[in-house]
């Protein structure tokens, strides 16, 4: 489950038109490299026709599985930004500026129920988490609501009470969360 909360972070960002262009050409280049290889290295006799085949293959099957990756991204975009709105949404603030995306990775993957627990501090303003923001993170991906030590209240205040899940672009006042790794 390694996608959690990778594109939060920019990075590159590729059309369906470059996807697909690039499973194509990487699919041909590698198969052209193989029988060629085949070909000097080996001694191997190959016929043109034999070569057009396989570089017409590895060219179809290049593009067809960049589009499959292309649509998992995109409903794995989905999914996340659904998880970060529903976050958002709850009225429980972040009460720390920074999240590593590993760290809620790695609890999404061992989820144990008795090992989760978050505790949450509240004043007039609202509601921070101020020990485990990954473990909520992760919760919520999950979709498996609270546990048992879960949202326990503390009378710890948060290292920050102005961060955000969430920013959008029009929204210049609020300071969303910086996910790093």
């Amino acid at each position: 489950m390694n996608f959690v909360l990778t594109g939060a972070v920019e990075g590159a960002v590729l059309t369906l038109k470059q996807m697909l262009l690039t499973g194509g050409v990487s699919g041909i280049g590698s198969i052209l490299l193989g029988d060629l290889g085949d070909i000097v290295i080996k001694g191997e006799v190959m016929s043109l026709k034999k070569i057009v085949i396989d570089v017409v293959v590895a060219g179809v099957t290049g593009v067809v599985f960049a589009g499959i990756a292309y649509g998992l991204s995109k409903a794995f975009a989905a999914l996340k930004l659904k998880m970060i709105n529903k976050l958002e949404q709850s009225g429980l603030k972040p009460g720390q500026t920074v999240i590593s995306k590993s760290r809620v990775s790695e609890i999404v993957d061992n989820y144990d129920p008795l090992k989760a627990s978050s505790s949450i501090y509240r004043d007039s303003t609202g509601r921070y988490i101020v020990e485990g923001h990954h473990t909520t993170v992760a919760t919520t991906i999950l979709g498996k609501g609270s546990g048992i030590n879960m949202n326990m209240p503390t009378n710890q205040v948060p290292s920050a009470t102005n961060v955000h899940w969430v920013k959008r672009w029009y929204e210049l006042w609020k300071t969303s969360i910086k996910v790093v790794d």
